[in-house]
C-alpha cells in the first residue's frame, strides 16, 4: 500500500514528495487584506480586530502544520526587512485613520451633540480630529524605536564579534604567510649551503682515492 511504501523511504525522500512551498507572498497577502478590514472599517464594525486575533491564533498552528508536515522545506532566503509590505501597511495605516474618522462623522449622531450639526462644521470637527490622530501617530512613532534596545545592543555586539573573528583570521593568514616564505627562504640558504659543503669535500675526496706510487 502507499502507506507502507511511504514508511519504507527516508525522511528526505519522503519530503521530496510533498508540496513545493512557493514563497510568502500569499501569506503576506492574506495578513494585508486582513489587516485592511480591520483598520479601514474598524469604526463601523470594532469586534473585527477581535475575530482577527482569533483567526491568527488558529492559522499560527495551521501554518506551522503546513511548514512542518504538509510542505516541502522552504528555500532559505535572506532579508534585511519585510520590503515593499512596510511601505503599503504604513499608507493603509494613515488611510484608515482618514476612513475611520469620515465614518464617524458623517454616520454617527453624536457630533450634533457638541453643536457640528452643519455640513462645514462636521467636516471642520473631523478634519481637526483626523489630524490630531495623524499627529499623535508620528509622535508614537519617534518616541517609540522600531528596535528595542537590547535587541540593538546584541546585533552590535554580534558585528563586534565577527568583526574580531575576521580580524584575527586575517592576522594568522598573514602570519601563516610569512612562516612559509620564512620556512622556503631557510631551506634554499640550507640546501645552498650543502650544496657548498659537497663541493668543498668532493676535492679531498679525490685526494683520498689517488693511488700511493713508490
Amino acid at each position: 500500500t502507499t502507506k507502507s511504501a511511504l514508511k519504507k523511504l527516508t525522511k528526505a525522500e519522503r519530503e521530496a514528495k510533498m508540496v513545493p512551498y512557493e514563497d510568502v507572498f500569499e501569506d503576506y497577502n492574506e495578513m494585508i487584506i486582513q489587516f485592511g478590514w480591520v483598520t479601514l472599517f474598524a469604526a463601523a464594525f470594532p469586534l473585527a480586530s477581535f475575530a482577527a486575533l482569533v483567526n491568527n491564533l488558529v492559522e499560527i498552528r495551521s501554518d506551522a502544520y503546513k511548514l512542518c508536515a504538509s510542505h516541502q522545506r522552504p528555500w532559505y532566503t535572506q532579508a534585511e526587512d519585510m520590503g515593499t509590505w512596510y511601505y503599503i501597511l504604513e499608507f493603509m495605516s494613515i488611510t484608515a485613520v482618514v476612513t475611520n474618522m469620515a465614518i464617524l462623522g458623517y454616520t454617527s449622531e453624536q457630533l450634533d451633540n457638541f453643536g457640528a450639526g452643519r455640513e462645514f462644521s462636521r467636516l471642520f470637527v473631523v478634519t481637526l480630529a483626523e489630524h490630531a490622530i495623524l499627529l499623535l501617530k508620528i509622535a508614537l512613532k519617534a518616541l517609540v524605536p522600531d528596535m528595542p534596545e537590547w535587541v540593538a545592543n546584541e546585533v552590535e555586539r554580534i558585528k563586534y564579534r565577527k568583526t574580531k573573528l575576521v580580524e584575527e583570521a586575517e592576522r594568522e593568514a598573514v602570519e601563516n604567510a610569512e612562516w612559509e616564505d620564512s620556512d622556503a627562504e631557510y631551506s634554499d640558504n640550507y640546501s645552498g649551503e650543502e650544496e657548498e659543503e659537497e663541493d668543498l669535500e668532493k676535492p679531498e675526496d679525490k685526494r683520498k682515492a689517488r693511488p700511493l706510487h713508490p
